[in-house]
C-alpha cells in the first residue's frame, strides 16, 4: 500500500546530485523541506486510523511541493518535479486508504506503519545529508 514512500525516497535519494548544485541557502532550505516531510509521517503514525487527521496530514505533505519545486526549478526539469509531486499525491491516497481500511490483518497494518516509519527516517537522514554538503 505506501509503495509510494518508496518512490518519493528513490527521488529524493537521486537527488543528492542536483542538490550540490544548490547554493548553501537552498540546501537549507531543503533540509527544512525533509525534516517537515518526517515529521508530518511521524505524526501520521500516531494517529494512523484517525480520518480527519490524516486528512489533515495529507494536506501538510502536499503543502511542501512547492517549496521544493521553487528550490529545485533550475536544477529539476518540470518532468522530475511532477514526478516528486505525483509520488507525495500517491502517499496521500495510501494513507487515506489506510485509514478507511478496517479488514487488514494485525501484521499488514504494522508493516504498512513501518515503512512510514522508515520513510521519515530517510528525509531525516537526508535533511542530515544534505546540511552536511558543503
Amino acid at each position: 500500500m505506501f509503495e509510494a514512500l518508496i518512490g518519493v525516497l528513490k527521488f529524493l535519494k537521486s537527488s543528492l546530485d542536483w542538490v550540490t548544485r544548490l547554493s548553501e541557502d537552498k540546501r537549507e532550505k531543503f533540509a527544512a523541506q525533509c525534516e517537515a516531510i518526517s515529521l508530518t509521517m511521524k505524526t501520521f503514525l500516531d494517529a494512523s486510523k484517525d480520518e480527519r487527521k490524516s486528512i489533515e496530514l495529507c494536506a501538510q505533505l502536499l503543502v511542501n511541493v512547492k517549496p521544493i519545486r521553487d528550490i529545485a526549478a533550475k536544477t529539476l526539469s518540470e518532468e522530475e518535479l511532477e514526478a516528486l509531486a505525483y509520488q507525495l499525491e500517491q502517499v496521500c491516497n495510501a494513507w487515506r486508504s489506510h485509514t478507511q481500511s478496517s479488514g487488514e490483518s494485525a501484521e499488514h497494518d504494522a508493516a504498512n506503519l513501518n515503512q512510514v516509519a522508515e520513510a521519515a527516517g530517510h528525509f531525516s537522514g537526508l535533511a542530515i545529508l544534505v546540511r552536511a554538503i558543503s
